[in-house]
């Protein structure tokens, strides 16, 4: 699950600091972190495999509504994760793929129409 988040350009790495503390409470950090290291090892693998061959890009945008509460209170973590976002800072980092380039780029409105 925390794959497909950090891909939906509305959350990336923002929802997972939101909603981890929640979960995982003071061992948040750790987890963040092995979603963190996991994303790195799968874009350098790729890379690895990917050198040298040319890609195509085939990008669809299915309409996936992400973590609805069982009450019906979508709105409430909606809202308590803008002010989430609002309160964060960034982290310095020295080598950057493009990955970090993707999870540095603000997150995208999330719209619910």
């Amino acid at each position: 699950m925390a794959i497909g988040i950090v891909l939906d350009p509305r959350y990336k790495i923002d929802l997972l600091d939101y909603f981890f503390p929640q979960i995982y409470g003071d061992q948040s950090d750790c987890e963040i972190e092995k979603v963190k290291i996991l994303f790195k090892d799968l874009v350098r693998e790729y890379e690895i495999n990917m050198k040298g061959k040319k890609l195509v890009s085939s990008c669809q945008n299915p309409n996936i509504t992400i973590c609805q509460s069982v009450d019906g209170r979508k709105d409430v973590w909606r809202r308590d994760f803008a002010k989430h976002q609002i309160a964060k800072k960034s982290e310095p980092s020295n080598y950057k793929l493009e990955l970090d380039y993707y999870l540095e780029e603000p997150t995208l409105p999330d719209s619910d129409e």
